[in-house]
């Protein structure tokens, strides 16, 4: 995998909030700022932001047993049971960290 290197990756968390603010195409802002096109791409990919559960809206409480919820993502649906808030919120972060 990749070293972490915090002061790296908040340079290009910038660099990259520049990139989108300029309306440039990418080779374009990579001429202008001296960077390697697949430089750029490389950073974007991995500092892709990914969901956590603080990105969710909380469940209100679900009184009812043996009902399903399907979460759809482009291609992918799941359904999964809901016994309880608190078993389908631990499906869910287990599901988020795969």
């Amino acid at each position: 995998m990749f070293k972490k290197n915090p002061a790296k990756e908040q340079a290009w968390k910038e660099k990259l909030e520049d990139f989108e603010r300029s309306g440039l195409s990418a080779a374009k802002w990579c001429e202008q700022h001296d960077e390697k096109i697949h430089t750029l791409k490389y950073w974007k990919l991995r500092l892709k932001s990914t969901p956590s559960l603080s990105d969710f809206e909380e469940i209100p409480h679900l009184e009812t047993k043996n009902e399903q919820i399907k979460i759809t993502c482009k291609t992918l649906s799941i359904e999964l049971p809901v016994t309880d808030q608190k078993t389908l919120v631990a499906t869910l972060e287990r599901l988020l960290q795969c």
